[in-house]
């Protein structure tokens, strides 16, 4: 007998075949990010879906800037509970990230390209990581921040139990160390002093032509902290040059690699005193030292004095650098018993063995605006501004880098304007005065209109103050 009921019939009477179910939400990480400066965020992305509740999730978190072993974690016990997460770094000294230290960590979900926040937490400045209230000689692990059951409600769910998303929350520990004290562990700072001697285990090698001496460092804590070398070690530009790890190193000057500071050429660095003090005490290697075990990079660096290079990678290191009197601040007239600049400086060294060498904010912050290192230029800007009184004032004012750089110029500007009458009551005024007028100071003359501006201005200001 033929079958006579219709196709779709058929099917209808043919009982459904029941679809699989969709596996379980595993949460995973996401993505996690930091970024380098005085003030260090450390941010972790975790993708979770609540309704699978109970959820446990550790995971590494890769490339974070500091000693430890970094990972971020998420708990929470199911409907109606509180979500727990931490950013920890486990065993590490009190105080191995700096002795003043505030530290704030949030939690929020990322709605697009924003994050709503949904609680925040700050620990008040002090030794981080701080010690256990219970055994003040060890260290706490990590921070933790729980976020109310009632505030992860609030997410616009467009869930139903047939259609569901997972929710990606954003973990953040954000590191504010106090700039003014720039305190770092006695045993960091002894660790990095010979550090960047080897080869071992750093992958760029910066050449300095005029001391036949080397400076090593890693390429992944130079293009985190500073765009500059983010850029060309990304490249195949003519300033970098891979080479490989058997190749005869390079004699003095023959480095293939192109200077990164040719255009400095004319500049005087205020560090070359503290290079000779140097090498005095480490005379610069004269023989072939061991090959590198694999492939670096190279750069040449041909007038940046290697102190003044050597004390900013361990900044990028550390977070520390100390830096030695202005130049300008030692006059001829200062009496027969006073110290030197160089006698402070050898003095510093013999004490502080395991620090770098005192270098002059001035060179630092050259270097440092080549670099793009912001907060470094900050602190250096910090230095000059603290010593400048009315008879260094003159000199700064009319410095090469004064001439170059608007901050550094505008700084000392505000403080001549601020004490103009003591200013030019001083020998070292009326000394750059008259050079100026003989016009051997170049690019004095956009500095002097600079200055007669703000010194308008600020009489423009105590009259209207005074009406």
């Amino acid at each position: 007998m033929r079958d006579l009921m219709p196709a779709h019939l058929k099917a209808a009477a043919t009982p459904a075949v029941a679809a699989p179910a969709a596996p379980a939400h595993v949460p995973r990480l996401v993505d996690n990010a930091f970024s380098v400066s005085n003030r260090l965020i450390i941010s972790a992305d975790v993708e979770v879906l609540l309704e699978n509740g109970p959820i446990k999730l550790e995971a590494p978190l890769a490339g974070v800037p500091l000693e430890g072993q970094w990972k971020v974690a998420v708990e929470y016990e199911g409907a109606g509970q509180s979500l727990t997460a931490r950013i920890e770094h486990g065993a590490v000294p009190v105080g191995a990230f700096g002795s003043q230290v505030s530290v704030f960590i949030r939690i929020g979900w990322l709605d697009g390209g924003k994050v709503v926040n949904l609680k925040g937490s700050t620990v008040p400045s002090g030794p981080a990581p701080a010690p256990k209230p219970a055994s003040p000689h060890s260290a706490s692990t990590g921070w933790a921040i729980t976020a109310s059951s009632a505030r992860l409600s609030e997410h616009p769910k467009e869930r139903s139990s047939s259609h569901r998303r997972p929710i990606t929350y954003r973990i953040s520990v954000e590191l504010n160390r106090d700039e003014a004290t720039q305190r770092i562990p006695e045993r960091l700072l002894a660790f990095s002093q010979d550090l960047d001697l080897l080869a071992n285990p750093h992958d760029v090698r910066f050449v300095f032509s005029e001391t036949d001496d080397e400076l090593w460092a890693r390429s992944d804590i130079l293009a985190r902290s500073s765009p500059y070398f983010a850029k060309i070690l990304a490249s195949e530009s003519a300033e970098v040059v891979t080479v490989p790890s058997k190749r005869a190193r390079t004699s003095k000057g023959k480095s293939p690699a192109t200077a990164v500071d040719e255009d400095d050429a004319d500049v005087e660095d205020s560090d070359d005193e503290t290079d000779e003090i140097y090498f005095k005490e480490h005379p610069a290697m004269k023989q072939e030292p061991e090959d590198s075990p694999s492939p670096y990079k190279e750069i040449k660096i041909c007038k940046t004095a290697f102190t003044t290079y050597r004390a900013v990678l361990a900044y990028l290191r550390t977070g520390h650098i100390a830096f030695a009197p202005l130049s300008s601040s030692f006059s001829s007239a200062a009496a027969p018993d006073s110290p030197s600049r160089r006698q402070l400086i050898e003095d510093a060294a013999a004490r502080n063995g395991n620090h770098p060498y005192l270098v002059s904010p001035r060179s630092a912050f050259r270097l440092a605006h080549r670099l793009e290192l912001d907060d470094l230029k900050t602190l250096c800007l910090s230095s000059m501004r603290e010593n400048l009184t009315p008879d260094i004032a003159p000199h700064e004012l009319f410095s090469d880098v004064s001439v170059a750089h608007a901050s550094w110029r505008n700084t000392i500007v505000d403080f001549v304007v601020k004490h103009w009458i003591k200013v030019c009551a001083t020998d070292a005024w009326k000394e750059v005065q008259e050079k100026v007028d003989a016009d051997e100071i170049p690019g004095a003359a956009p500095i002097m209109m600079r200055l007669l501006l703000a010194k308008d201005g600020a009489m423009r200001r105590s009259k209207a103050e005074s009406v």
